[in-house]
């Protein structure tokens, strides 16, 4: 059965390096997701690749290529090609049961985000042992299952990150890739749109979704650990 989805769907994962917007993608395409790279290169899937030219956000696609599937390339496929990835499913069950039936009513499972370390057990932690639910745990063991009520441990809100803008980032400040060894550049003009960098001796126009995704920024580039993103919450 083909799997129907919306091309700018924010649950999906888009593998969208050059910000494309879905005007530049098309009606009767979507772009590939991160998690079907690696397969659709192991298939050779026909697809077509987006050639910027080496400048974020112009360019156009040339088709009729077989996905090489690297990082840093934008690809898009027929809209009518189902998922080259399965979503994940739950392991099988007896018939006449259900998952939630295990997880019990007005619980939920824990989170990736929410396995952390705790220097205490927490009560309301529970995790499934022996068949059964077990309290007093600290929940930060990734091969564990743990649950929570959800009347203490509602759902976290998602955060929605947004593309920083002008007075976020003054001139004076640098931007670096996620490469380090790509090196920096310092902003020297700024608007509300784009902001303005020097490779050599030649300016270029950036604008604040293309570098979203895909620099930081900082005051002193030579520390690494005082990059920021790109990004900051939405308010």
């Amino acid at each position: 059965m083909n799997t129907t989805i919306t091309i700018w769907n924010p649950e999906l994962d888009l593998h969208n390096p050059d910000n494309l917007t879905p005007q530049q993608v098309g009606p009767a395409h979507r772009l590939l997701l991160k998690s079907e790279l690696a397969a659709a290169k192991d298939k050779s899937l026909p697809c077509s690749m987006w050639d910027n030219d080496g400048h974020l956000g112009v360019g156009s696609w040339i088709n009729g290529l077989l996905c090489q599937c690297v990082d840093f390339r934008t690809y898009r496929v027929d809209l009518t090609l189902p998922l080259i990835v399965a979503a994940l499913a739950f392991p099988p069950l007896p018939p006449g049961e259900q998952w939630h039936n295990q997880v019990g009513e007005g619980y939920r499972l824990i989170l990736k985000s929410e396995i952390v370390h705790r220097d205490e057990l927490v009560q309301e932690i529970e995790m499934w042992d022996g068949g059964e639910w077990r309290s007093h745990f600290a929940g930060s063991s990734e091969t564990r299952t743990y649950r929570v009520p959800l009347a203490s441990w509602p759902m976290p809100k998602p955060k929605r990150l947004v593309p920083l803008e002008m007075a976020d980032v003054p001139p004076g400040m640098y931007f670096v890739t996620h490469d380090p060894t790509t090196g920096w550049q310092m902003i020297c003009e700024v608007s509300s749109d784009w902001f303005t960098v020097v490779y050599g001796i030649k300016p270029h126009r950036i604008s604040w979704h293309a570098a979203a995704e895909h620099y930081k920024w900082t005051t002193t580039p030579q520390d690494e650990s005082s990059w920021r993103p790109m990004t900051k919450e939405q308010p």
